[in-house]
């Protein structure tokens, strides 16, 4: 029953990582389209891209945010 619950658990941490990350991908156009169109200015489009590119590179870190856990129960999890 423990294995089964755990499957689940893992199916959707996979599901809700791959969501996120297309909609990091999606918002990061939609910046750069507005930038195109002069709506934003260069200094919040290069905040935005560098606070993804962060949470992209530090996945442990975008988990812990999505999930509002601390990263040590993370890691706890996964072990």
């Amino acid at each position: 029953m423990k294995r089964f619950f755990f499957l689940i658990m893992l199916h959707l941490r996979f599901t809700c990582l791959v969501i996120s990350k297309l909609i990091i991908i999606v918002l990061i156009g939609f910046v750069l389209v507005a930038l195109l169109f002069g709506y934003f200015s260069w200094s919040v489009t290069t905040l935005v891209i560098l606070a993804t590119l962060i949470l992209l590179k530090f996945p442990y870190l975008y988990d812990a945010i999505l999930l509002k856990l601390k990263p040590e129960d993370y890691e706890l999890k996964l072990k």
